[in-house]
């Protein structure tokens, strides 16, 4: 199946997996000397390591009354499998 572009929409579909579960959000479920700070999952609040920049952010927007944005990659997943039932 071709998409409007000229790519396929197979290769489309690879592309989307691939940056899904890289970890293009800035944060591990394994602390590290590059993520020490600990931050709650929105959803499940499951521990989840960040950078000292963005967690001084994060917590910035917290003070502020905003959301973390913070969401593990098994919420990711539920909400998908929700929200595209096979």
């Amino acid at each position: 199946m071709w998409d409007l572009f000229g790519g396929s929409m197979t290769g489309l579909r690879q592309q989307f997996d691939a940056d899904r579960f890289e970890d293009h959000d800035g944060f591990s479920e394994h602390r590290s000397e590059e993520k020490p700070f600990a931050i709650g999952c929105e959803r499940c609040n499951r521990s989840l390591y960040v950078s000292a920049s963005l967690g001084e952010d994060i917590a910035s927007n917290l003070k502020n009354g905003f959301e973390s944005g913070v969401i593990c990659n098994a919420c990711r997943s539920l909400d998908d499998e929700l929200a595209f039932p096979q």
